[in-house]
C-alpha cells in the first residue's frame, strides 16, 4: 500500500488493530492523525516546546516497540496519551535530580587555544564520529543528516524517500544509541 493510500484506507479500530500486529502504515496513520497532541499534552506536562517533540517522539517509539500490550479491541489514543504522560511525568522527575546548571551570561566564555583544551575537543570529536559509525546505516544516515547538516525532519523524510514518522523512529533510536556510547564523555 502507497503512503498516500493508507490515509483512507484506515479508521481508528483498523488502525490500531493494525499497529498492534506490526503494521507500518497503521502505526504511521496513528502517527500522523496523534503526533500533534502527543506535543501538546507533553508541552502541557513540560512546559517545554522542545523536549515536548523530542518527548513525543520518544513515546511513538515506545508505543511500538510494546504495541503487544494495547489490548485489542481498545482505543489506540488513551493508551498511547498514558505512555506520552508517563514519558513526561518520569522527565521531570530526573530534570528535579539532575537539575540544568545555568549560565552566567554576563562573564564570556573562555576562547583559549590551550594545548589540552584542542586535545579534549579532537578527543570527543572522534568519539562522536566514532558512535555515529557504529548506528545502523539508516539511523547514521538520518543522525548525520540532521546533527550534522542541520536537515528538519520533513527534508530528510524526502532526501531518503521515507515516511516523516520513519524519520523521527530512527531519529530516536539514533538518540538514545548515542547516549548510551557517549555518556563516557559526560563523565
Amino acid at each position: 500500500m502507497s503512503a498516500l493510500d493508507y490515509h483512507s484506507y484506515y479508521d481508528e479500530a483498523a488502525a490500531a488493530d493494525g499497529f498492534r500486529n506490526g503494521d507500518p502504515d497503521a502505526f504511521e496513520w496513528l502517527a500522523s492523525r496523534y503526533r500533534q497532541q502527543a506535543s501538546g499534552v507533553a508541552r502541557s506536562i513540560l512546559q517545554n516546546s522542545a523536549d515536548a517533540e523530542d518527548l513525543a517522539h520518544e513515546a511513538f517509539v515506545r508505543a511500538w516497540t510494546h504495541r503487544r500490550h494495547l489490548i485489542r479491541g481498545r482505543a489506540f489514543a488513551p493508551w498511547f496519551f498514558r505512555i506520552v504522560r508517563n514519558i513526561a511525568i518520569d522527565h521531570l522527575r530526573r530534570r528535579k535530580r539532575f537539575p540544568d546548571e545555568a549560565l552566567d551570561v554576563r562573564r564570556p566564555a573562555s576562547r583559549d587555544e590551550e594545548p589540552d583544551v584542542v586535545a579534549n575537543g579532537r578527543l570527543v570529536a572522534r568519539q562522536i564520529r566514532v558512535a555515529l559509525g557504529e548506528l545502523p546505516p539508516q539511523q547514521r544516515r538520518v543522525a548525520s543528516l540532521f546533527f550534522l547538516d542541520g536537515c528538519a525532519h520533513a527534508e530528510i523524510a524526502r532526501t531518503m524517500s521515507l515516511a516523516e514518522g520513519t524519520v523521527r523512529a530512527h531519529l530516536s533510536f539514533a538518540r538514545k544509541r548515542l547516549r548510551v556510547a557517549l555518556s563516557a564523555v559526560h563523565r
